[in-house]
């Protein structure tokens, strides 16, 4: 079966084959990420990419705000899911451009986005926010309409 969507359905969609969740408790935290320092293993249990190694990328515990040790919460709880979605669209020229993918996982108490952008000055900020997949298709939303304009 072939359904046709009008664009602003289309993230909604996609985002909507995952199971739905409730978000996460706690709210949106950007910490920045290490430039210098090789890229940890991925964890035993799992490989859920930047999200798996968020904790041994940040500052030092002792340095961590009230913020950062919430998340480190976060990520120390049991991981039942996780996914990414992209948005690559081909200019009229046919160059291709890709937007920072936006990363999920649920862990036992809910759903989280996570992504990734470099700021101008070349220093890479890793975002995690509580989100269900109204949340998640908005972002997908916002990065299409970046990547359009």
């Amino acid at each position: 079966k072939v359904d046709v969507m009008r664009a602003p359905g289309l993230q909604r969609a996609i985002v909507d084959l995952v199971p739905p969740s409730r978000p996460g408790p706690g709210q949106s935290v950007t910490v920045p990420m290490p430039s210098s320092a090789p890229p940890p293993p991925p964890r035993r249990d799992d490989d859920f990419g930047e999200a798996a190694t968020f904790t041994r990328v940040m500052a030092p515990r002792s340095t961590a705000s009230a913020q950062v040790r919430a998340l480190e919460a976060v990520f120390e709880r049991p991981r039942l899911r996780a996914g990414q979605f992209g948005v690559t669209v081909r200019g009229r020229h046919g160059r291709e451009q890709r937007a920072p993918q936006v990363g999920w996982f649920d862990n036992d108490q809910g759903r989280y986005l996570s992504q990734t952008r470099q700021g101008q000055d070349g220093q890479k900020w890793l975002t995690h926010a509580p989100a269900d997949n109204a949340r998640i298709a908005a972002q997908l939303a916002q990065e299409l309409n970046g990547l359009l304009n």
